[in-house]
């Protein structure tokens, strides 16, 4: 199993996990706590994006739609070339 990684400057949060609940749990326990800043979070599906920004998460990253999108604009320079 991956483990959840968290980053911290103390006012900027990075939480990310490869499960949605990780993640929300992580989420909401950094609220609960108080702490005001930033956070960002990971998903891999639009809907759990959706919960995470829901629950208050500022930046959800997509790392697998970032890299399908690079892959398509790839292909498309490829063939538009040859």
């Amino acid at each position: 199993a991956t483990s959840p990684v968290s980053s911290s400057d103390g006012h900027r949060k990075a939480v990310t996990a490869p499960d949605r609940r990780v993640n929300l749990s992580m989420l909401q326990a950094l609220r609960a706590s108080g702490f005001s800043g930033k956070v960002a979070t990971t998903a891999y599906r639009e809907s759990d994006a959706a919960a995470l920004r829901a629950q208050g998460s500022d930046v959800v990253l997509m790392p697998f739609a970032y890299a399908a999108k690079e892959a398509a604009d790839e292909l498309v320079k490829a063939v538009g070339t040859a």
